[in-house]
């Protein structure tokens, strides 16, 4: 079993905490905040207007494969929080507004 490089968010406390306080960014295919803290956590998230089940875990995988690839290693809190578009656009334009994101 692999480690994963960050801790997971995982109670709607740290979520509202992250996006009411964090700085905010909108690209075309998501939301990304972001929070400074001693700690490298992730939350991701994606709502039923994504789609059904199979199609909001295909957008959060997308989303975490690409922070992975581009945060290799960061003291902040961050939450990503997906859009309907992220389904039909390529993997390399997600890293592209991501990396703009951050």
């Amino acid at each position: 079993m692999r480690k994963l490089l960050w801790d997971s968010i995982k109670t709607s406390s740290s979520f509202k905490k992250v996006t009411q306080s964090g700085k905010k960014v909108h690209t075309p295919f998501f939301i990304f905040f972001n929070l400074p803290s001693n700690q490298f956590k992730l939350g991701v998230v994606a709502s039923r207007k994504v789609g059904n089940a199979v199609a909001r875990n295909r957008a959060k995988r997308l989303l975490r494969s690409a922070f992975s690839e581009i945060c290799k290693d960061s003291r902040s809190t961050t939450v990503l929080i997906a859009k309907p578009e992220i389904l039909n656009t390529r993997y390399s334009e997600i890293k592209m507004w991501l990396n703009k994101a951050i």
